[in-house]
């Protein structure tokens, strides 16, 4: 779920030496549930007006059923709405996919999606 994210990495092992009930998968739904968050602020804080927001969520949809297909075109809300994602280290761009930074936040978008979203 964390993936190669040093940071991600550290925190785990960090947590683990600390805790005498560790428990990993106590751990990720934590993690998730974090991110999930993270996502919810960068939808209220940082994507501005409505037509924004709406396009992040379904974009989150689409790549959460599956990666997405860079498009070349001329769209301006999908470039400011990509680039605003990959700034928040959500979404980056591998061959030619936009793709989540990492497979636990694939998992938080998942957790956002499901119980945030009325």
């Amino acid at each position: 779920y964390i993936g190669g994210n040093p940071f991600n990495i550290m925190s785990l092992l960090s947590n683990r030496k600390i805790d005498q009930d560790f428990k990993l998968e106590n751990y990720l739904k934590k993690q998730a549930s974090i991110i999930a968050d993270k996502i919810g602020l960068t939808i209220s804080n940082d994507l501005s007006g409505q037509e924004e927001r709406d396009y992040f969520k379904k974009l989150l949809k689409t790549i959460i059923k599956d990666n997405c297909k860079l498009k070349d075109n001329d769209n301006e809300l999908e470039k400011v709405v990509l680039r605003k994602a990959i700034e928040k280290d959500i979404f980056f761009i591998r061959e030619g996919k936009i793709v989540f930074n990492s497979p636990i936040m694939k998992k938080g978008a998942e957790v956002y999606m499901n119980e945030r979203i009325c």
